[in-house]
């Protein structure tokens, strides 16, 4: 596409963001987990909840219960359910009470976990809910949210106050890992893209091995944009989020960085854009127009891949990006990845995307490390391709083709 048809954003300071004030519209800000204390997502998260005027309800029902906790390890402060070093409900809670105190504004914890699910219809709880202007939602499992506030398929009491603060726009709701994956309607639950390519997706508890892909309908439901997945890159999940989005008739799929939010002011359906802030990507793909191959064996074609970093917009109905920078001038050949979703050295996929972007080829093929079978990961630059920036690289118009590598697959346009 010519630069000229593309949106930039000259003269504008994107650091400012697309709101700064609550109760305008329901806004939304998912981080993909690892959130290391970046101060550029906190304070923006801050800010939108009404600065040292607001308070944020910290909710952390995604961390294992505190009371079960103390059942099994005691209640000490060395040790125990009482330690501040362990990972559970309340210790969690504590940790981004100080946090999010420590940025001027207020914060408390919403006491509901998968031990207190009760709490979810109590009056003092809702209340707590109703008087906050953020709720942040931290890690841990996206099933156990489920299991504390929606109860035998209905909203709990304090699950329709939060809807009631969300679409009003009096609450900024914020999610982090498990916190952002439950946010979407299918909400996937598990599983290796290696997996996902080679067995498909299964409603979760049909699973056979426990690195299935698995997922559960509905999550919250708040976001509406497609599928979101979140500590993307670094665990090698753009495979199980294309193909469960494939296999659920899903046009579009998300993927966010560790240390990276995307927010979306007027998520409700009237936001155009979203905002990338942080040190990793928002990864897009579209599945609109791709298609399967003629043979037995895994083929999926024409997936597009958007790439967008921080203070990126991305038009959130076509992938398109807005922002400053320049496209960097292509040179050199694109390196490949022999192991393309690992989970264990990170960014394997996004490295082979970049590399392909900034080099003078027009595709580049990695391939899987797993070879029974192995599967192949092909990059190319669409006719309507464009990327951003020599640093912090983004891209869009990529496309993503993946294929069982004993087939001959289609050709590139």
């Amino acid at each position: 596409m010519n630069l000229s048809m593309k949106k930039t954003i000259a003269g504008i300071g994107l650091s400012i963001g697309l709101g700064t004030a609550i109760g305008a519209e329901p806004t939304l800000l998912l981080i993909g987990g690892a959130l290391n204390e970046n101060a550029d997502i906190i304070s923006r998260f801050v800010n939108l909840s009404g600065g040292n005027a607001g308070a944020v309800g910290v909710i952390t029902a995604g961390s294992y219960p505190y009371d079960l906790d103390c059942q099994q390890y005691g209640t000490s402060t060395s040790g125990g359910c009482n330690d501040p070093t362990v990972s559970n409900s309340k210790m969690n809670a504590n940790y981004y009470v100080d946090l999010f105190q420590s940025y001027g504004i207020d914060a408390y914890w919403i006491p509901v976990d998968a031990a207190t699910i009760n709490n979810a219809n109590d009056p003092a709880v809702v209340n707590l809910i109703a008087n906050a202007t953020g709720l942040f939602f931290s890690g841990g499992d996206q099933s156990r949210y489920l299991e504390s506030f929606i109860h035998n398929g209905q909203d709990s009491a304090a699950m329709t106050k939060i809807r009631q603060q969300y679409n009003s726009g009096n609450a900024v709701i914020a999610g982090s890992s498990a916190g952002t994956a439950v946010m979407g309607d299918v909400m996937i639950t598990g599983g290796l893209s290696y997996n996902a390519l080679r067995y498909g997706a299964y409603q979760l508890g049909t699973e056979v091995d426990p690195d299935d892909l698995t997922y559960t309908q509905p999550g919250f439901a708040l976001f509406n944009y497609g599928l979101i997945d979140t500590h993307f890159s670094a665990r090698g999940r753009a495979g199980r989020i294309v193909e469960l989005a494939y296999d659920r008739n899903i046009d579009t799929a998300w993927g966010i960085d560790e240390e990276t939010a995307l927010l979306i002011v007027g998520a409700n359906g009237t936001a155009a854009d979203g905002e990338v802030i942080g040190v990793g990507g928002v990864h897009r793909f579209d599945l609109s127009q791709s298609y399967t191959g003629n043979s037995n064996s895994y083929e999926l074609y024409n997936v597009v891949w958007t790439h967008g970093t921080d203070q990126d917009l991305i038009d959130l109905h076509t992938g398109l990006l807005s922002n400053t920078r320049a496209q960097p001038s292509a040179s050199g050949r694109a390196s490949i990845s022999r192991d393309v979703f690992s989970s264990t050295s990170p960014r394997e996929m996004i490295g082979m995307g970049i590399s392909l972007a900034l080099s003078s080829d027009r595709s580049v093929i990695g391939q899987t490390r797993e070879r029974s079978p192995r599967y192949a990961v092909r990059l190319s630059k669409s006719a309507d391709f464009y990327a951003f920036g020599s640093s912090n690289t983004s891209f869009d118009g990529m496309r993503l083709d993946m294929y069982n590598k004993s087939v001959t697959p289609v050709s590139l346009p």
